[in-house]
């Protein structure tokens, strides 16, 4: 479904391309130069490029919001979706979440049921931002994510510790916004869950490096209002979901 989406939008967008060039344009009754001649057929560019395309085109706008270290047994819920999207950005409609495992193991759960089990290096992103729990690979009651966190709004960078004592596990989350409607066919065709390791090479040690930034962000040693730092959500985003449609996994 994602590459249908995709192609959609390439074709839309071929089409905005040829408004003004439709004077090169053959019509159905003209006679072929030889009979033989096959019709023209568009020609309809990879998912991949069509992906670039529309990333390219749109503005994603987000934030890096909280940095976690837990260490095991422990767990998680996060708020409703339109609790957490009233918290970080109000006007949006919907929010993609993404985490970003920096260290350590843990899993994530949506309500539906759909996990993945991940490890240090994997970004997960939940395109709908629904509701999930995180926790510890040994079990661990859930508690309400907003119980371990100050009362917004935050006036410095939100911060949780917590959890029994055990394995450290250290996840950045993010959030991203787009209001463009030529994003919304990519967003619908995306699992409600899905997690990416980058592979060994220059996009691992891209990720690496963002995560690392960002976690200095977090602990003030680098601006969080820098260009960069604005913009870190949106480059690491596009990234993953690059590595996603390119590794070809099941779609919707």
């Amino acid at each position: 479904m994602l590459r249908y989406a995709l192609v959609s939008c390439g074709i839309i967008l071929c089409d905005l391309s040829r408004v003004y060039a439709s004077e090169h344009d053959r019509t159905m009754t003209q006679t072929p130069k030889e009979l033989i001649d096959p019709p023209d057929r568009a020609q309809h560019p990879a998912p991949l490029d069509l992906l670039t395309d529309v990333l390219a085109m749109v503005r994603l706008v987000g934030a890096i919001f909280l940095r976690a270290e837990f260490t095991a047994p422990w767990a998680y819920e996060s708020p409703p979706s339109a609790d957490l999207t009233s918290i970080l950005h109000p006007q949006a409609k919907r929010l993609i979440l993404f985490h970003i495992i920096a260290e350590g193991h843990c899993w994530i759960q949506l309500s539906s049921g759909d996990r993945v089990d991940v490890s240090e290096g994997e970004v997960v992103v939940l395109p709908y931002g629904e509701q999930h729990s995180v926790g510890s690979l040994e079990p661990s009651p859930p508690v309400p994510v907003a119980s371990l966190l100050p009362v917004p709004p935050w006036t410095q960078f939100p911060a949780i510790r917590y959890g029994g004592g055990g394995e450290r596990t250290t996840v950045v989350c993010g959030y991203l916004h787009c209001e463009d409607p030529i994003f919304d066919p990519v967003v619908r065709a995306l699992p409600p869950l899905f997690s990416v390791r980058p592979p060994a090479g220059p996009a691992a040690a891209w990720v690496t490096a963002s995560i690392q930034y960002a976690l200095d962000a977090s602990e003030g040693r680098r601006p969080s209002t820098s260009g960069f730092a604005v913009r870190l959500p949106e480059l690491l985003f596009s990234e993953i979901l690059r590595l996603y449609v390119e590794s070809g996994p099941p779609l919707r």
